[in-house]
């Protein structure tokens, strides 16, 4: 089943009252986000300034993985060795990762 599939059966299981109240919208999202459907707010870039207009995420703190890119640029990854992650951090680096790659296209 396909996560499109997923989403229209909690959106038809909230018209149908199953998720309590009828608020539609704030129902129908919040029964997306218990259905783990909905993507999770990506990390703010941290204060290091890698390069000039340039943003960077530190999903390890000072001392683990790095991410940084500017504006209609390359993504940079460092300090990942040896690349040994739980899946806690793999999240962590991969939420960087596509918060990075939005910046670079110029989304906020």
């Amino acid at each position: 089943m396909s996560n499109i599939d997923r989403a229209a059966g909690v959106i038809y299981d909230t018209l149908n009252g199953q998720y309590g109240d009828f608020r539609f919208p704030m129902d129908a999202a919040q029964a997306l986000a218990d259905a783990g459907l909905i993507a999770p707010d990506l990390p703010e870039p941290n204060e290091a300034n890698f390069v000039p207009d340039g943003k960077g995420w530190l999903p390890g703190g000072p001392h683990g993985p790095s991410v940084w890119t500017a504006p209609d640029s390359r993504i940079m990854v460092q300090r990942l060795e040896p690349g040994d992650l739980t899946p806690a951090e793999a999240r962590e680096v991969a939420h960087a990762l596509l918060a990075a790659a939005n910046y670079s296209e110029g989304k906020q």
